[in-house]
């Protein structure tokens, strides 16, 4: 995702109808890489309420964002 089109990506995820586990990663790894710390958390917290599991990259992902290594 590059910068400056993250709004653009959150919107394009928000219209997928069926979002998969690769699906919400790299909308992860993209709101991280961004500096959208509160949005990258709010889909990682999320994911268990429409049934998906974290994996290890999502794991990494919060990690990095939290230290500010995405950034």
């Amino acid at each position: 995702m590059r910068v400056g089109r993250v709004e653009e990506a959150g919107n394009m995820f928000c219209r997928i109808q069926e979002k998969d586990v690769a699906c919400r990663n790299a909308m992860i790894s993209g709101y991280c890489s961004n500096g959208s710390v509160h949005k990258t958390y709010a889909l990682f917290e999320g994911m268990p309420n429409v049934g998906c599991r974290h994996n290890d990259a999502h794991i990494k992902h919060l990690g990095m964002c939290s230290d500010g290594t995405c950034q």
